[in-house]
């Protein structure tokens, strides 16, 4: 038995932004905003 869905919206929380609009402009133009953590001590990961 297929059950049915329905998709009532979109959204994304990314370094990139969190709009679609934003991420998907900065995703197309190849911006990255990954960067090292620095915020705290990661040497345990």
């Amino acid at each position: 038995m297929m059950r049915r869905v329905v998709v009532t919206g979109i959204s994304v929380v990314s370094p990139l932004g969190c709009e679609i609009s934003e991420f998907w402009d900065r995703l197309c133009t190849g911006k990255s905003d990954i960067v090292p953590l620095r915020r705290f001590d990661v040497d345990g990961f």
